[in-house]
């Protein structure tokens, strides 16, 4: 019940969650970039407002990423087979059991919200919505670092398509470790106390593949990304072409 403060039934946050770990930042990622060929129109709104990008620099929209989440994938689970909306980077197999329980899910968070407003009285703004949007905003802090500095790949090779991100220690304390993003992806049932010890380990096995530098270098790179993500091995495609402009990612593998 505690995912319905934040309107997101948890079986559909385990599907599609599940589909990420399984093909990471490959083209079945269905929290992957999207591709140049994607870019329909709503294709291309949605990922200049939804990703961070060069083109539409500091649009502070992506921030709400995680308010959009249920409802894009929610939508694109009642497309039939294979199809989806063009909003969409790609879509989890759902049997139909699955879909029952997440539109049960769905009621159930209805419920909970009304049952919240009538509780709070005038008080629901602050109670039931502004905490979203501040758990979005947190949450999109880590999420578009944790990927969207690598270009999509075949989402077999975590440490080629996962970022770990140097932030204060007290945002490690309050969020888990979540931080250690390679290690989260490469140990997703290990006690995230234990992911620093495993960085360690990454660092002096694969120094050259482990990518982790600090939040605000990683971010400063996600507003120099093109609109389209590139195909690992291609270069990134230029979103606004300039004269000596320099649209280089972020540098991997940087000691913690």
């Amino acid at each position: 019940m505690l995912w319905g403060l934040i309107f997101v039934p948890a079986s559909l946050w385990r599907r599609v969650h599940g589909t990420h770990h399984a093909h990471t930042n490959g083209d079945d990622d269905p929290d992957r970039r999207f591709l140049a060929q994607e870019l329909t129109p709503v294709g291309l709104v949605a990922a200049a407002t939804m990703f961070p990008n060069a083109t539409l620099r500091y649009n502070f929209a992506c921030l709400f990423y995680w308010i959009a989440f249920p409802w894009r994938h929610a939508i694109a689970l009642l497309y039939p087979g294979k199809s989806k909306p063009d909003f969409v980077t790609a879509k989890p197999r759902y049997a139909r059991t699955e879909k029952i329980r997440i539109g049960l899910e769905f009621l159930g968070i209805a419920a909970f919200q009304l049952a919240l407003s009538k509780f709070t009285h005038g008080a629901y703004v602050w109670v039931g919505i502004l905490p979203v949007f501040i758990t979005s905003a947190v949450v999109s802090w880590y999420f578009f670092t944790n990927h969207g500095l690598k270009p999509v790949d075949d989402g077999h090779d975590v440490l080629a398509a996962s970022t770990t991100v140097m932030v204060p220690e007290v945002c490690n304390k309050l969020h888990s470790n979540f931080s250690y993003h390679t290690e989260h992806h490469l140990f997703p049932t290990m006690n995230p106390k234990y992911y620093p010890l495993v960085g360690d380990l990454f660092r002096k096995r694969f120094p050259d593949r482990y990518h982790c530098i600090p939040i605000s270098q990683a971010w400063s790179g996600l507003w120099r990304n093109a609109i389209a993500s590139p195909h690992r091995g291609a270069p990134e495609p230029s979103a606004t072409p300039r004269p000596g402009a320099d649209d280089r990612q972020a540098e991997p593998a940087v000691a913690r």
